[in-house]
């Protein structure tokens, strides 16, 4: 099993852009979508556009991002940071994505962060009384590149 780079969403990057999000004041939202999404970074904007494909496992729930940071990198790259998320122990869950997006009461501003492929090449995986747990890089969840 390999698991992609953090790929966002375009909508996200135009709206950072404009300085509507505050990362570290916004709730984060972290879900699991089957294998029956394909993700397409252009169109896929809200959560609504992807959310029919949502893990509905019995064990599953979606959860709330935490310990959220940002930070600098010793070149000069703005990192969005946060910790790993935890969807429980000794469980029956079965995805292939994890996503991000930003939560809003009005469901037209649930924007969409980005996600992880869990399974490059591959359809969902299983976790079987187990824990399913997902691992943000130790680099962070995104790096910014200053423009040169």
């Amino acid at each position: 099993m390999t698991v992609s780079t953090f790929t966002e969403f375009d909508e996200w990057q135009y709206r950072v852009a404009r300085g509507e999000f505050d990362f570290l004041a916004d709730t984060m939202k972290v879900a699991v979508l089957k294998a029956t999404w394909t993700p397409n970074e252009a169109t896929n904007k809200i959560w609504g556009d992807i959310s029919a494909h949502e893990c509905t496992d019995a064990d599953y729930a979606q959860i709330t991002m935490s310990g959220k940071v940002i930070n600098q990198d010793g070149n000069g790259r703005t990192v969005h940071d946060c910790a790993d998320f935890d969807f429980g122990d000794t469980v029956d869950i079965s995805g292939k994505y994890v996503v991000i997006y930003r939560d809003n009461a009005t469901a037209g501003l649930r924007y969409l962060m980005g996600y992880w492929d869990c399974n490059e090449g591959g359809g969902d995986i299983n976790s079987v009384n187990d824990d399913f747990d997902f691992v943000v890089n130790a680099l962070g969840i995104h790096r910014y590149t200053p423009r040169a």
